[in-house]
């Protein structure tokens, strides 16, 4: 029987990480939540963070940099942060209001696109603000009385500001150290581990940072003195190599590769590699995404026939099959703790509604539609050609031409996020924010 875990006894040695998708960007003002699994939330310590316990407890937010998840007035338009005493950047420095001051600022810069986009919304005055490189004043509406109080001044009340507070744009930067778009070379910790070596989608090898100390930070257990990250494998290699663990490999763990059906005839219950795999629906919904400022998807038919005309058994299949996907008929994915209500508007079963799109799309004038698909050029994240060959052939079955486009993994968020480059239609995922960090 395997012993149970005590963070108190599993400290050293290296962690190897296998990965498919390599961690694009590694500046906290450029992730959207912990892109690149945990691991930035290793790094970047935020005012709040994801509680890292089962189930529902799991999907509230915590203190982390903060003693507590903040205090509101003004109906919940302004909300105060006190800062702990015990953190410090890599080099020993403390850590300070104005530190987690800057980090906000600089995610507002045009140079450092990609993170989560609620602070320009939210925060008083701040929708035109441009950065600390153009605007060196900053924002108005974040104040530090003090080294260890933060105050925010929002243009609305929001009660969920707790949970904003978990993003990685809240993680402190040292003005000093900044470097603009070059800063994620080599950004500074404020959590327990901090870089050694950076390759862009290929290497990440973490070593401890000196300077954290798990007293002041219970979330992070922090076991091994070492993480050697591995990007850019093939599916198949990352759970041969875990299956097998030999070396250095005995040790190693994946945060995003898919398990394939020969490794789930392995996973039976009792048997050695179960114990090994951590089981969970991550909450994140994968769709089409409509321009509806582009032709053909400015007409509401068309989009109603495209919905009527996707097999969702086949997309599910292209993605590993019904152990590890399912069919959405919501945004919210299927879990009590989102507050998910069963609906379809547009039922089309299983297999989708040929019939039913090809009559959509006659009405609309549209038949012998030819349109283009943007994905990303590999399979890593979902979003890659296996699904979209999934999409062409339903949207066939319609009669609708599909050409698909492939865009690079590195720069799909980029080129699809940005409306002077937005494709009109691209394969995008949500995933519900009380995943971050």
């Amino acid at each position: 029987m395997t012993a149970a875990f005590d963070p108190k006894t599993c400290q050293g040695g290296t962690l190897t990480v296998l990965n498919q998708g390599g961690i694009t960007h590694l500046d906290p003002a450029r992730l959207y939540t912990s892109g690149g699994g945990n691991i930035p939330s290793l790094l970047f310590r935020t005012l709040t963070t994801r509680n890292r316990q089962p189930g529902d407890a799991g999907t509230k937010p915590a203190p982390d940099l903060a003693t507590d998840l903040g205090t509101s007035s003004d109906g919940a338009k302004t909300w105060t942060y006190k800062l702990r005493d015990d953190i410090f950047f890599e080099d020993g420095t403390p850590i300070t209001a104005a530190d987690v001051k800057y980090g906000i600022e600089r995610s507002f810069s045009p140079d450092l696109p990609g993170g989560a986009p609620y602070l320009r919304d939210w925060l008083a005055d701040a929708a035109s603000y441009q950065g600390p490189y153009k605007q060196p004043e900053g924002i108005r509406s974040i104040e530090t009385p003090d080294e260890k109080t933060i105050v925010f001044k929002l243009s609305k009340p929001e009660g969920d500001f707790p949970f904003l507070a978990t993003a990685t744009q809240f993680a402190p930067v040292p003005k000093a150290k900044d470097s603009g778009v070059g800063y994620e070379a080599h950004p500074i910790s404020s959590g327990p581990y901090m870089v050694e070596k950076y390759q862009p989608k290929k290497t990440l090898t973490l070593v401890r940072n000196p300077h954290w100390k798990n007293t002041g930070d219970t979330l992070r257990y922090a076991c091994p003195d070492r993480i050697e990250v591995t990007s850019g494998l093939d599916a198949a290699v990352i759970n041969q190599r875990l299956v097998t663990g030999a070396g250095a490999d005995a040790n190693a763990v994946t945060t995003d590769a898919s398990v394939g059906p020969e490794q789930l005839a392995q996973l039976q219950p009792g048997s050695e590699l179960a114990e090994r795999v951590a089981r969970g629906e991550f909450p994140a919904t994968y769709y089409l995404a409509f321009n509806t400022r582009k032709a053909p998807f400015d007409d509401q038919k068309v989009r109603e026939a495209l919905s009527y005309a996707i097999n969702r058994t086949s997309v599910v299949n292209s993605l590993g099959g019904t152990a590890v996907a399912g069919p959405s008929t919501t945004f919210l994915p299927p879990q009590k703790a989102l507050g998910y209500h069963e609906y379809d508007y547009f039922p089309a079963g299983a297999s989708g509604d040929a019939a039913k799109a090809k009559e959509l799309l006659a009405a609309a004038g549209k038949s012998n539609l030819t349109i283009e698909l943007a994905h990303e050029n590999d399979d890593s994240n979902g979003l890659g050609p296996k699904a979209a060959a999934a999409v062409q052939e339903a949207f066939k079955q319609a009669g609708v031409t599909v050409k698909l486009t492939a865009i690079d993994s590195a720069t799909y968020r980029d080129v699809t996020g940005k409306p002077a480059t937005q494709p009109a239609l691209s394969l995008q995922y949500w995933g519900a924010e009380v995943s971050v960090k």
